[in-house]
C-alpha cells in the first residue's frame, strides 16, 4: 500500500462487479498500515459503505471527499491508529470490540462480574502490564 509520502493507491471500483465490491475494498482496507490510505473512485455516493465501515471497523478510518459527482466520487479512506482509552469500562471495549474478549480472557480479566471497572482500575488491582494489555487488545482489535 501507500506510505504517507507516496501517492496513495487508486482503487477505481466502477470495472468491478457488483458483489465483489465491497469484499475488495475492505480486502483493501484491511492490508493497510496505520497512517496509509487509499483513493475509492466510484460511479455513486459511497456512503452506505462509510456505514459499514464505520459499523465493522469503528475508530479505525478517516474518510475524506475528494470530488462529489455528479459523474465519479473519490475518497480518501485511510486507517487511523487504533488506541484503547483505559478509562472506559471492560465491558465498554469489549462491547465495541468484541474480538478483545479473548485477550482479556487470557489476561485473567472477567468481563462479566468484573466486566464494569475502567481497564485502569483493574490493571492497577492485578498488577498487569498496561502497555502489554493494550498493545494485545490494539492487536486484537486490528486483526477483527
Amino acid at each position: 500500500m501507500s506510505q504517507q509520502t507516496s501517492q496513495p493507491l487508486e482503487l477505481d471500483v466502477r470495472v468491478i462487479p457488483p458483489r465483489d465490491k465491497h469484499p475488495t475494498i475492505f480486502r483493501t482496507f484491511d492490508a493497510l498500515q496505520s497512517g496509509e490510505s487509499f483513493i475509492l473512485v466510484n460511479d455513486h455516493d459511497p456512503r452506505p459503505l462509510r456505514y459499514q465501515l464505520a459499523a465493522e471497523r469503528p475508530d479505525a478510518f478517516e474518510w475524506t471527499y475528494l470530488a462529489q459527482g455528479p459523474t465519479e466520487w473519490r475518497v480518501q479512506i485511510a486507517r487511523t491508529g487504533i488506541t484503547i482509552d483505559c478509562n472506559q469500562t471492560v465491558n465498554q471495549i469489549v462491547t465495541r470490540h468484541p474480538e478483545t474478549l479473548a485477550v482479556f480472557t487470557a489476561w485473567g480479566i472477567d468481563s462479566c462480574c468484573g466486566g464494569g471497572h475502567p481497564v485502569e482500575a483493574v490493571v492497577r488491582r492485578h498488577n498487569l502490564d498496561r502497555e502489554a494489555l493494550c498493545k494485545a487488545l490494539v492487536t486484537a482489535i486490528g486483526e477483527g
